[in-house]
């Protein structure tokens, strides 16, 4: 017999009390009385009504986990967010903020700025409005084109290679720093 908890509403599994003793079966009486048979017969369905209950509040339940899921990962989200807004980084002038993208955009690697993805400039102006409008502010960030020369070759064998009608002028002015 199944009875629901009157706070949560959680089923709980409790023993059938009857006048009749519990079945005991003889594991070498291979046959049953009609009376024990029928009892049986009802444990059985008693056994699957709660197998039946216990699976509906199962998948009650996962429902419920789901949905606790989903909400913690919108308050851990939110977290986040709030603590975005008050990091330090949001406190520094303008101008400290311009001073350190312009270092590391000048940090000495050569890096192939002609995958603009991954270029400085390209990044900073990609994080938020503040760091965007700083960035494309910024001019030294977007006066230098520092460059692979084995990409710059790789260019060329495309537009010159691939492109036999193209008439092959090229100007190239190279400067290398210290």
């Amino acid at each position: 017999m199944l009875s629901a908890c009157p706070t949560c509403g959680i089923v709980g599994l409790q023993t059938s009390h009857t006048n009749k003793e519990p079945l005991k079966v003889d594991p070498h009486l291979l046959l049953l009385s009609s009376a024990d048979r029928q009892y049986v017969q009802n444990n059985i369905l008693d056994i699957k009504e709660d197998i039946t209950v216990l699976d509906h509040q199962i998948r009650r339940l996962r429902t419920s986990l789901s949905n606790l899921r989903r909400v913690r990962k919108q308050k851990e989200d939110q977290l986040k967010r709030r603590k975005c807004v008050v990091a330090l980084i949001w406190s520094l002038p303008v101008e400290i903020l311009a001073e350190i993208f312009i270092l590391a955009a000048d940090d000495g690697h050569c890096v192939d700025n002609l995958d603009t993805r991954q270029s400085i400039p390209w990044v900073v102006s990609h994080v938020c409005q503040l760091w965007r409008n700083v960035a494309l502010s910024t001019s030294p960030l977007w006066s230098t084109l520092r460059f692979l020369v084995s990409t710059i070759i790789d260019i060329l064998g495309v537009l010159f290679l691939d492109s036999p009608s193209l008439e092959s002028s090229l100007r190239v002015s190279c400067k290398v720093a210290d």
